[in-house]
Parts: C-alpha cells; sequence; structure tokens
C-alpha cells in the first residue's frame, strides 16, 4: 500500500467517525444534564435538553423547577441513588428524558458488543457458517447466564461416556 491508499482510508475513516458520534455532541449538554440534574439553572439559562430528547420542554422546566426546590436534593449523595428514587408519576418528563439518555449507551454497547463478537464468530477460517448456526453462537457468546458445570457433569452418566484407552 502507498501513503495515498492510507490517507483515503484515514479519510473515510474520520467521515464515518464524524458521522457515528456527530449527534452525540449536540447531546452533550443533556449529558450534563444526567450526570448532575442539581447544576441546572432552568430559571436563568432554561432547559439544556432538546429534541430529541424532550417532547414537551415547558412541562419539563415546571418539573425541573420542582425538583430543584425539593427536600429531595439533600437526601440523595450518589446522582445513580437519586435517578432510582425520581417517581414517574411526580415527574413523568424528567423520567422519560432520563431513560432515553440512558439508552443511548446501552443500545450502542450492545450493537458495538454483537459486532466485534459476530467478526470474531465468523473469521475467514469460519466463514462458511450459516445464519442459524451464527446466532446460536451470538446468543452464547452474548449471555449474561453462567452455567452451572458441577451440576451439569453430575447428570452425566460416566459409565456411558467410553474412555479413550491409552
Amino acid at each position: 500500500m502507498n501513503c495515498d491508499d492510507y490517507v483515503l482510508k484515514l479519510e473515510f475513516l474520520f467521515t464515518d467517525f464524524e458521522e457515528r458520534f456527530g449527534d452525540l455532541k449536540a447531546l452533550k449538554p443533556s449529558f450534563g444534564f444526567l450526570e448532575n440534574p442539581f447544576l441546572v439553572n432552568v430559571i436563568e439559562k432554561g432547559c439544556p435538553l432538546s429534541h430529541p430528547i424532550v417532547t414537551n420542554k415547558a412541562d419539563l422546566e415546571i418539573e425541573l423547577s420542582e425538583l430543584l426546590e425539593g427536600q429531595f436534593i439533600n437526601n440523595c449523595l450518589f446522582i445513580l441513588e437519586f435517578w432510582k428514587h425520581i417517581s414517574i408519576l411526580k415527574y413523568p418528563n424528567i423520567k422519560n428524558c432520563e431513560v432515553k439518555l440512558i439508552s443511548i449507551f446501552g443500545t450502542t454497547y450492545s450493537c458495538e458488543s454483537l459486532y466485534s463478537t459476530m467478526k470474531i464468530i465468523k473469521s475467514k477460517y469460519r466463514s462458511n457458517l450459516t445464519d442459524d448456526h451464527l446466532t446460536e453462537l451470538l446468543r452464547t457468546a452474548l449471555t449474561s447466564i453462567q452455567p452451572d458445570l458441577k451440576k451439569l457433569t453430575k447428570k452425566v452418566d460416566t459409565k456411558k461416556v467410553p474412555r479413550k484407552q491409552n
């Protein structure tokens, strides 16, 4: 490969990177809200959240004002604890925004993990796998279930399994 090929590949990579993560730059203020909603000054600066995260900005600003005035702030030491205790009945717009923002990371990680695993499974030596077989291998590779190997091996009848003779 000559230098021009490398330049083209790097330009393509840069363009692809910008397309994938360009939306995240626009959502940066929203992530700041997710990280610490108590730093949001709704009265002076307005709501930092934007479309597509917010569907009704006026109602969200009212909920944020109520939330920031409440005694709830003093009781939460950690942000994760804070988000667990936000009531969807009392603050539906805030909770909806929180769920949308958090789901961005979950789906991105899941997709990237799936793609990486599929790339490993379908290497050049295993490229003839059927889609059904690939699906089963992906399910096995990405599951969070840990098999109890001791229990499974106890169920095997060792008398029926032929042993190799040396």
